[in-house]
This record gives C-alpha cells, sequence and structure tokens, in this order.
C-alpha cells in the first residue's frame, strides 16, 4: 500500500501539472473568440473534461495522503448533526441511523471537507452491508487514549498511539468481512460487491494518513463490521508542538 500510494501520488503530481497547461492554455483561446463559435463549444467540452481530471488527480492524492489538508480545530459532533439529513439519504432506504454521540468532546484538528467525505463513504458502506438485516448503523463517538483491542484485527496508522484523540466510529449489523476481505479492503478498487467501483476505503486511509490519525476494523462474517477512524484532539496537537519546540530549544 505504501508503495502504491508513493506511485500514485507521483503520477498524480506531474499529471497535475500537465492539467495546469491545459486549461490555462484553454481558457486563454475562450477569452480571444466569441461564445457562439462553434470552437468556443469545444474548448468549453476540453474545459469539463480538465476539471474532472483535476477531481481525479485530488483524488488519487488523497490515497496517496499527500493532498493538503485545510486543517483547522472543529467540532466533530456538529459536523455529523449538520450532516443527518445527508447520511439519511446517503443509506439509500435500507436501513435507519442511530447517533451515540459523547458530549463536551474536544475540537479535532482536521478539514471537515474530508471529514464529511470519511463519514459519507463509511455510511454508504455501511448501508450496503446492513440492506438485509434491518438493523440501524449506529455512528458513534468519543475519546480515547489508545487504540488497542478490542479492534485490532485490521489497524492502520500508529500515530494517535498513548495520545488522546477523538474518535468516529461506524458499525453496522451486516455481513462482515471474511479474512481475505480484511486483508484486501483497503486496495484500490477492490469490492466485496463485485466488480472494484473506485477508490472507496482506499481514499479514506489517504485522508486519514493526511490528517496523521488512525483507521482500526473489526469484522467478522455474519457479526456485522465495525470502523474507527481516530483524529488528533487540539489538546494532543498543543502538546505535541511544545514537546517538539522544547526538544529544539534543548537541542
Amino acid at each position: 500500500l505504501e508503495s502504491l500510494g508513493v506511485m500514485a501520488g507521483g503520477i498524480a503530481h506531474d499529471f497535475n501539472n500537465l492539467l495546469v497547461s491545459i486549461l490555462g492554455n484553454t481558457q486563454l483561446a475562450q477569452a480571444k473568440m466569441g461564445s457562439d463559435t462553434p470552437a468556443f463549444r469545444h474548448l468549453t467540452m476540453v474545459e469539463q473534461a480538465g476539471v474532472k481530471a483535476a477531481d481525479l488527480t485530488t483524488t488519487l492524492l488523497q490515497y496517496a495522503g499527500k493532498s493538503p489538508a485545510a486543517a483547522l480545530p472543529m467540532d466533530l459532533n456538529s459536523c455529523i448533526d449538520e450532516m443527518v439529513p445527508l447520511l439519511t439519504a446517503a443509506t439509500g432506504g435500507r436501513t435507519g441511523l442511530t447517533l451515540e454521540l459523547e458530549q463536551g468532546l474536544p475540537l479535532i484538528v482536521a478539514d471537515q471537507t474530508r471529514v464529511e467525505q470519511v463519514l459519507l463513504n463509511l455510511i454508504t458502506n455501511a448501508a450496503e452491508a446492513s440492506e438485509t438485516s434491518g438493523n440501524p448503523i449506529i455512528v458513534r463517538t468519543g475519546t480515547s487514549e489508545s487504540e488497542s483491542a478490542p479492534l485490532e484485527e485490521a489497524a492502520l496508522g500508529d500515530h494517535l498511539e498513548g495520545q488522546v484523540h477523538i474518535f468516529l466510529e461506524i458499525e453496522d449489523s451486516g455481513s462482515g468481512l471474511d479474512t481475505e476481505a480484511r486483508a484486501r479492503m483497503f486496495d484500490p478498487f477492490f469490492s466485496t460487491k463485485g466488480t472494484g467501483r473506485g477508490l472507496g476505503l482506499s481514499a479514506i486511509l489517504g485522508i486519514v494518513k493526511a490528517h496523521n490519525g488512525s483507521v482500526l476494523v473489526k469484522s467478522q462474517v455474519g457479526e456485522g463490521t465495525v470502523f474507527r477512524v481516530g483524529f488528533p484532539s487540539v489538546v494532543s496537537v498543543r502538546e505535541k508542538t511544545t514537546e517538539t519546540q522544547d526538544e529544539g530549544r534543548s537541542g
């Protein structure tokens, strides 16, 4: 996964530089002709395709964990509350949502748009897994000081070990994942629903890496799945910054 991330990040970076030239020259050409000319309409189609290609490179950079994140203090619970209508729509009526949000959580340091993407993706996956169970998806938040058992079967990212952090947990009562699926679930384009349909969980992994977070998963066939995503809290980030500054002074 690490080598794939390096390769994807390198390709996306170089491709993005080419797109800057393509889009820039397209817009310059459009500025020199009337909007009613056939060439202008063709250039508009080129521009639209270029914008979609730029979105693809952003996704690749997220997978690689190299996409710049506008990390600011944010309230995770408020973010979830605001997204409830969208999350409910994402389930497609296949299941309900139950919120178990710990009150008084410290703020996390994150890019809210990326957090929303992680939440929406996990809810969509959980809804697909739970469509025959009839049980609601549980959206849970809380505070933790360690990423250890019982969510230890598939763990990626140890940046939060031993630190106070805030977690987002999505639990479904679907069919669960077998050993092979757990080993491959973060692979690009891997899907348990047949042919892979996108970067999916691998993009989530990249977003979490970019936030110095962690992903823990617990899943067994017939027992459902729990995804826990950990984010640094404002408190832990301040403590780490202070430690780094103290080490610099002592050095």
